[in-house]
């Protein structure tokens, strides 16, 4: 290493994995970028089971109709399942659902379902009761992300205020 500056000079294969300020500072941004994803997705998640909550009232009992498919993706499956149900206004309706599982006997021809709709759209259903939906997704995510957040956010100002200290530039050298 020329003048003990490590970062001019060539560096031994032990010293080239070091983590640098440059690379501490990259994953201190990852970190938070990661955070406020994840905290984003989950906020989607729930205001989206939250609107069908408050949009799916109604309730009939729906009768599975024949050709209901299983898909594997890999370790996922996926069933997808057509049924039909008589609304309050009398209205036959047809319907699909996409539910992640294998299909078993709720998803066998005429097998009785509880429907969940829009009263003033009977072919907005679901198969899936939105109160469930809503309880199922937790807030955990929201603050992990929020805290993976914070986290990378505080780590980079840190970081921000101990380069200053030193009179060195607050971002890191570029190398092209």
């Amino acid at each position: 290493m020329s003048d003990g500056n490590p970062y001019l000079g060539s560096r031994s294969s032990l010293e080239r994995g070091a983590l640098t300020p440059r690379r501490f500072y990259l994953a201190a941004t990852a970190l938070a970028l990661l955070g406020l994803l994840l905290m984003a997705g989950s906020l989607w998640l729930r205001i989206d089971a939250g609107q069908d909550a408050s949009r799916l009232t109604a309730t009939s009992v729906g009768t599975v109709l024949p050709g209901a498919e299983s898909v594997s993706y890999g370790d996922q499956a996926v069933c997808t399942v057509s049924y039909s149900f008589l609304a309050d206004s009398g209205e036959s309706i047809q319907a699909e659902a996409v539910e992640q599982r294998d299909c078993g006997e709720a998803q066998k021809e005429g097998a009785e379902r509880t429907v969940y709709y829009a009263p003033g759209n009977p072919a907005d259903s679901s198969l899936v009761d939105p109160a469930l939906k809503l309880e199922e997704t937790p807030w955990r995510e929201v603050f992990l992300g929020g805290s993976l957040a914070i986290l990378g956010a505080g780590v980079l100002m840190v970081l921000g205020s101990l380069r200053a200290r030193r009179g060195t530039p607050s971002s890191p050298d570029v190398i092209v």
